[in-house]
């Protein structure tokens, strides 16, 4: 009953990691509505984007580490 509980827990974790890392990988996507029209978030603020691209990035890799250990891998 405890690996079941712990199981639900990762799976649980994983789809809101999975969520995070959508939402990180389309917000520099986005665009901003302004007195000088419309732009691209990347655009406007390069800097940002790049930061939220990493934190992307990085949400990515522990989607994936914690898949491999949901399929019993390391």
């Amino acid at each position: 009953m405890r690996t079941l509980r712990r199981v639900k827990r990762m799976l649980t974790a994983r789809s809101v990691l999975i969520g995070t890392a959508v939402f990180l990988t389309l917000l520099p996507l986005s665009l901003t509505f302004g007195p000088t029209g419309v732009h691209w978030v990347w655009q406007a603020e390069p800097g940002g984007a790049l930061a939220v691209a990493t934190a992307a990035l990085a949400t990515w890799m522990a989607v994936m580490a914690l898949g491999r250990r949901l399929r019993g891998g390391a």
